[in-house]
């Protein structure tokens, strides 16, 4: 409700006044202004009375390809691309330190289907 009665009219009027003052160059603003009034809202997701189960039924529905890691990523209103280059540079990181903070969801679901 905030995206729709907020913030997409304050987008608009922002991308509006950097066209006419000249900070956003748009010669063809005029003709295809749904190119530069685009954009995608990604509000966080709010937690249900769960989260332990919220995040499982999440995993479960990548596992199952009802929807992508990308997607739950966005829901939560992060970036996927930035979420996985901390994961790449914290592991690296910790490779480097020779440090080991415990075992990844794979190793933890293998355990408990076994045991």
């Amino acid at each position: 409700m905030v995206v729709h009665l907020f913030c997409r009219p304050v987008w608009e009027r922002f991308v509006r006044l950097a066209v006419l003052t000249g900070e956003l160059p748009a010669r063809d603003f005029d003709r295809n202004p749904d190119a530069y009034l685009g954009c995608e809202w990604l509000p966080p997701k709010f937690d249900y009375v769960d989260p332990m189960k919220d995040v499982q039924a999440e995993i479960v529905a990548i596992g199952a390809g009802l929807k992508s890691r990308s997607q739950a990523i966005s829901e939560r209103g992060y970036d996927a691309e930035q979420v996985d280059a901390e994961i790449a540079a914290d592991r690296e990181r910790a490779e480097g330190l020779g440090l080991s903070f415990g075992q990844t969801t794979a190793q933890q679901q293998k355990e408990a289907a076994d045991g």
